[in-house]
């Protein structure tokens, strides 16, 4: 069975993507590390000098380098709308959007923020 996705819940899952990414991002600057481009792994147990106000501005400087620069958005979007297809048959319609791009938003950023631990020091 072909699954036709309209174009508002297309657009409802791309903005949701990117929100549930940059709030990923923020949760994990806030209680565990991120990588920041130029900044290195920010975190408050990183030893660096740490605030959750500046936190928010370091986690949109993240999600923007690594969502847009490097694709990370992108592949996000790829497995959300791939996780709506799968979840059609588990979840009702107004559930399945939301779950799918969080679960798609947390898999990328965790992953990021251990990127170190899977591919050596950089």
């Amino acid at each position: 069975m072909m699954m036709k996705l309209n174009v508002f819940a297309a657009l409802k899952i791309i903005g949701l993507t990117v929100v549930f990414s940059w709030l990923m991002c923020w949760i994990l600057i806030s209680f565990y590390r991120f990588p920041v481009p130029l900044a290195g792994y920010i975190g408050p147990h990183e030893g660096n000098a740490y605030d959750i106000v500046g936190s928010l501005n370091q986690s949109f400087m993240g999600i923007f380098f690594y969502g847009f620069v490097f694709g990370g958005i992108p592949i996000a979007l790829i497995v959300s709308f791939s996780l709506n297809h799968v979840l059609s048959e588990l979840i009702d319609s107004s559930k399945r959007l939301y779950v799918s791009a969080l679960l798609a938003s947390a898999f990328w950023t965790v992953i990021l923020s251990n990127l170190d631990y899977i591919i050596g020091p950089w």
